[in-house]
């Protein structure tokens, strides 16, 4: 930990007011740490959007010009779609109504309102701003969208409704310039809905190309998005790697999107040795399944209506395709064929991290959120472990650099001050002070920002010394959820899948579904 620069004055340089008052939190020229927020967030990557939109919140007490309502209605988004987490969804709502009376969406918000309220039983509240729904104008799509869906706002989400064949989508590809994809096996080439364009001949590559939303195949143009299956069920290749299932391919302005369709267990296969190494225990690499086999049904429920439910990267969790396959991952998926996590009939967001360090966080200090289960236990087994202990040098002008990059432009880093930390030692403010000014960022978006492989956790001290910051600390990850380290250990101790799952989930059911029903395990 450093000194405080004296007399250091608080500044965020830049500010430029958009329409439709969009957050800017413009600390540069280029991007801002409110656009950056706002592109995870239309992407899918909740929790980073989360993080950093968090931070926005965190300044403006030095900035209050900062305060927009698309700031606060995108955090009662997340809170409500995302997390299911009522409470904190309402607080935003509420202050963005009361704030921003005029704003241009208020009427989608005042919906949003009325079905928080009546997923939490509160009828009369709800009732109440029904009515004040009706007086907005042009608000009849949405009085008409929360009277038809009373029902499922009462209840919530219904785990038993999962994606029709529990077929996942995995975003594995999207990058400029040619995309090359090919099979030994014959294969089809189909239209979006499933029309018949033309037939590939074995080892015949393939190459698309995108242009400002336009998709080519081989320099001739596609109007849709298309699909790829294999006839003979052969992997399909795409750049260095083969997928199982079919390839669904589009263009995103001048980005090639490849999304792999495939089972979700046949999913899992890709995924487990990727995130934990296929020699381990047995019951380890059960409980990773498991967990998961959990996250990635918790995305298909949310992101039903979009057109990829997970990442193939550490921004969901790492998926390597078939090529990356070991027996041993197989098996373990195989042996827990549809079992997932749930608390009070509901999925659960099934967090996991490398190491905890030797306590777990709760998720309410890392994103402040609410969710069941996912709450701080004490980790002995992660002790000893790899990424237990952990020390990096960073020069002060790469953590510039990087600041920078995300919009931060604060100068030289003279030095960086943890503010508020949770009772496990993770930092829940860090304030840094700059040549231009100061900023405040919460330790995991400053772990994002610095880069993660680096500054492994958010339980750290960091000292200057000899021109260098020095960071000491513990953990490696956000802490939140299974530790998989933790589990490998207590897998050597004997422990069983199940009761792994249930230490670092407390209150959770492992339930198996059959035919999109939960058929709950005993014992």
């Amino acid at each position: 930990m450093t000194d405080k620069a004296p007399e250091r004055k608080r500044i965020i340089t830049g500010f430029l007011w958009l329409v439709l008052l969009m957050p800017t939190f413009a600390f540069g020229a280029g991007s801002t740490l409110s656009g950056i927020a706002a592109d995870h967030l239309q992407n899918g990557r909740y929790l980073e959007a989360l993080s950093f939109y968090r931070d926005v919140e965190m300044n403006l007490a030095s900035r209050p010009e900062l305060e927009t309502a698309v700031l606060y209605r995108d955090l009662g988004d997340i809170y409500f779609d995302y997390l299911a987490d009522d409470d904190r969804a309402l607080h935003y709502y509420f202050k963005l109504m009361e704030i921003f009376p005029d704003f241009s969406g208020r009427a989608g918000v005042c919906g949003r309102i009325v079905k928080a309220l009546l997923r939490m039983k509160k009828k009369d509240r709800a009732l109440e701003y029904l009515k004040r729904l009706k007086k907005i104008k042009g608000a009849a799509a949405y009085v008409s969208q929360v009277t038809a869906g009373l029902k499922k706002a009462v209840t919530g989400d219904d785990v038993g409704a999962a994606v029709p064949g529990s077929r996942i989508r995995v975003l594995v590809l999207r990058a400029k310039g040619a995309v090359r994809v090919c099979s030994q096996g014959k294969m089809m080439l189909l239209h979006d809905n499933g029309t018949l364009l033309r037939r590939i001949s074995a080892n015949t590559r393939m190459v698309f190309t995108a242009e400002q939303g336009r998709l080519t195949v081989d320099q001739k143009p596609l109007s849709v998005p298309v699909r790829l299956l294999s006839v003979e069920d052969l992997p399909i290749r795409v750049a260095d790697l083969e997928y199982r299932g079919a390839l669904r391919v589009s263009a995103a302005a001048d980005q090639v999107m490849v999304v792999n369709h495939l089972d979700l267990e046949k999913y899992l296969y890709g995924v487990v040795p990727r995130e934990v190494s296929p020699a381990w225990p047995k019951q380890a690499l059960r409980a990773q399944a498991v967990a998961a086999r959990t996250y990635a049904f918790y995305h298909m429920l949310k992101r039903a209506e979009s057109a990829y439910d997970v990442f193939s990267t550490t921004a969901s969790q790492v998926y390597g395709g078939k090529k990356s396959e070991h027996p041993n991952a197989r098996s373990a998926v195989d042996d827990t064929r549809g079992e997932i996590l749930t608390r009070n009939g509901k999925a659960l967001l099934a967090l996991y991290h490398a190491n905890s360090g030797g306590q777990t966080e709760a998720m309410k200090n890392v994103w402040n959120g609410s969710v069941s289960c996912l709450v701080s236990v004490r980790d002995e087994f992660s002790r000893d472990r790899p990424g237990d202990v952990w020390q990096k040098r960073v020069d002060p002008k790469f953590i510039a650099s990087r600041l920078k990059a995300f919009g931060l432009n604060v100068g030289e880093v003279g030095a960086l001050t943890p503010g508020e930390r949770s009772k496990t030692g993770r930092i829940k403010r860090l304030e840094i002070s700059g040549e231009s000014g100061d900023v405040f960022l919460s330790g995991n978006s400053f772990r994002l920002i610095v880069g993660p492989a680096g500054i492994r956790s958010t339980n750290f001290s960091v000292a200057h010394k000899n021109g260098v910051f020095v960071f000491s600390g513990n953990g490696y990850g956000h802490g939140v959820g299974m530790s998989q380290w933790g589990a490998c250990t207590m897998a050597k101790q004997g422990y069983t899948y199940k009761a792994i799952l249930a230490y670092y989930y407390p209150g959770v059911r492992v339930e198996r579904f059959l035919n999109n029903n939960p058929a709950k395990e005993n014992g």
